[in-house]
């Protein structure tokens, strides 16, 4: 079982992120701004996590950063309305990891 963290202010988008990894081989845990996004990452330990660049208060790249510091090898999969970016280990392509999930390190 997959755990994913999906993180962004619009239920809506939380959403369809759900409905996209619609798949028994995945848990959902959802955030919907930097605090609850940390606090969840700290309980749950995500595999991946999808994370919204603009949101109010503190945005995506702070969040990241401080994911990045609870978890130096944290794939995260970055998204906003108008880019979408990704930040991986080398050698490891998005397609890839989510359509076969697996353990990063």
């Amino acid at each position: 079982m997959y755990k994913l963290l999906i993180v962004d202010d619009e239920q809506s988008v939380r959403y369809s992120f759900k409905k996209l990894f619609n798949s028994s081989n995945y848990t959902f845990n959802e955030a919907s701004n930097a605090d609850e996004a940390i606090a969840s990452f700290k309980k749950e330990r995500p595999s991946l996590v999808i994370l919204d660049i603009e949101m109010p208060g503190r945005d995506g790249i702070q969040v990241l950063k401080e994911l990045k510091e609870l978890s130096p090898t944290l794939v995260c999969f970055r998204a906003s309305c108008n880019q979408v970016a990704v930040s991986l280990n080398p050698g490891v392509e998005i397609l890839s990891l989510l359509l076969f999930p697996r353990s990063v390190s």
